[in-house]
């Protein structure tokens, strides 16, 4: 004989409340089971280059602790080369994409650029694509010095992330970023 237990609903019943509790039994379950995918960022950076690796790892910080704690970080350094061809194949393949200290791509699945270089934009047509863009998570600042520094004070001014603990790193890619522009003339 089957007997229902006090706490189970009768199974003809499927109010919200009832579908609320069973999803979160379920997701409890997938959670303790390692089941659950975890959300992917893809952070693209300028390779072989101090401030580019600060940049990756200060972007990192911030959106771990101000935007998504479980996200599962890919990076992949970018180097220039002639011509157009820099963002080819899958670059762009998390479920968040950023490019933080190189240039600009128009792609729709970039979600986040942070750059301070006077020659972020491939082409007028991409200049023009950045400067339409409203989802306020890409910011240039050709003023800046380093890529770093401008991450993190974007990131404290309008995200409230707390940039002090990296207050060294932002220094010494300050430093290296200025020396290595300063060397080329």
């Amino acid at each position: 004989m089957n007997r229902r237990r006090k706490e189970d609903p009768p199974s003809d019943t499927y109010s919200l409340a009832n579908v609320i509790q069973i999803l979160l039994r379920l997701r409890a379950f997938c959670t303790r089971q390692r089941l659950l995918i975890r959300m992917k960022l893809r952070v693209l950076y300028h390779g072989h280059c101090f401030d580019g690796v600060a940049s990756a790892a200060t972007f990192t910080r911030f959106y771990k602790e101000r935007i998504h704690t479980d996200a599962e970080v890919q990076y992949a350094g970018l180097l220039h080369r002639p011509g157009n061809l820099l963002f080819e194949g899958n670059m762009f393949d998390g479920d968040e994409n950023a490019i933080v200290d190189f240039k600009y791509s128009p792609s729709e699945k970039l979600t986040w650029w942070f750059d301070h270089h006077q020659s972020a934009f491939l082409t007028p047509a991409d200049e023009a694509h950045f400067r339409s863009d409203k989802s306020g998570k890409k910011f240039l600042d050709p003023d800046r010095k380093s890529c770093t520094e401008f991450i993190a004070e974007v990131a404290r001014e309008k995200f409230g992330f707390d940039d002090q603990p990296l207050r060294e790193l932002v220094h010494w890619a300050h430093i290296i970023e200025c020396k290595s522009v300063f060397s080329r003339f």
